[in-house]
């Protein structure tokens, strides 16, 4: 089971003993941007946070950014002090909530750092160095693709083939034929964390792959059923969705991220009292929380930097 250290409106300080346990750590995760669709600021959201998606993993070395939401403009800043640098994009599809940080990444705008960019094509066929040079086209966006001065690499991603980046194994797979998305599961040694953000919960098809994937996971991530406090029930779908795959999977930490634009902090807050009853490994992602995944899974706010 996995030990969660326990979480309030009230964070406790973090101690020198455990930034040091959690940079130490070989497989760490931190969420940069949480919220779907379109960022949401306000005193409603300031204990979530209110960017869209994006993640980064720390694994063996290498360093994994999966979604480039306005949260992708907050890691630019705070890489920006670490360069040069290489790491890995992975997009799981190209909505704009998950690409409109990418005109503001400004580590891809210096000439040192690399970045190796993996995305799906769409179903018109169109690659995702396309979707993103249109996004940065006039006259959508003043400055194109071609002023990012760092190496960009481009690969188009087949969901359902395996990537390898060293000793890291990233499995993948489409969850929602709509959107042309992918869901990914990085493995490295004995450790597994699951992303898959863009979950169909009207349709039944994704569920079989998902559990596939997420088996015996160390952390699964999904995005947030829409819903209302009035409208909210565990016991029901799409909600009981999520405790069944993390209970069929077998997971150790099912984390739930994406949140509407309307699900403020106390409206989570709630949904969460909800679920523990049902699944005492459940928890709601926010924007600054970091995971050091080992044998077993901690869970820390330690602020976005």
């Amino acid at each position: 089971m996995a030990e969660i250290k326990p979480e309030s409106s009230q964070q406790p300080p973090i101690t020198k003993q455990t930034h040091e346990k959690m940079a130490s750590a070989s497989f760490l995760v931190k969420f940069w941007g949480v919220r779907g669709q379109v960022a949401t600021p306000g005193k409603e959201f300031i204990r979530y946070g209110g960017n869209t998606p994006c993640l980064t993993m720390q694994v063996g070395g290498k360093y994994l950014i999966f979604d480039g939401g306005t949260g992708l403009r907050e890691l630019g800043n705070y890489l920006i002090k670490r360069i040069p640098l290489e790491a890995y994009i992975f997009f799981t599809n190209c909505h704009l909530d998950r690409i409109q940080g990418f005109p503001f990444f400004v580590p891809a705008f210096i000439p040192s750092n690399c970045f190796h960019i993996h995305g799906a094509n769409a179903k018109d066929g169109s690659s995702f160095e396309q979707r993103l040079r249109i996004q940065m086209s006039g006259p959508n966006f003043p400055v194109p693709l071609e002023v990012m001065r760092s190496k960009l690499v481009f690969h188009s991603l087949t969901p359902g083939t395996n990537e390898l980046i060293d000793e890291i194994k990233i499995n993948t797979i489409s969850i929602n034929y709509h959107n042309c998305s992918t869901a990914y599961r990085v493995n490295w040694k004995n450790h597994s964390v699951v992303y898959a953000t863009d979950c169909e919960y009207s349709s039944s098809n994704w569920q079989g792959k998902l559990v596939d994937l997420a088996t015996n996971a160390d952390v699964l991530i999904i995005n947030a059923p829409p819903t209302t406090r009035d409208s909210f029930n565990s016991n029901q779908t799409p909600w009981s969705k999520c405790i069944y795959l993390a209970k069929v999977a077998k997971v150790k930490q099912l984390l739930i991220s994406i949140h509407h634009p309307h699900q403020e902090d106390s409206l989570i807050d709630y949904m969460k009292s909800q679920m523990l009853s049902d699944l005492p490994c459940v928890t709601f992602a926010h924007e600054g929380m970091e995971i050091a995944v080992s044998d077993k899974v901690y869970l820390r706010e330690i602020g976005a930097q």
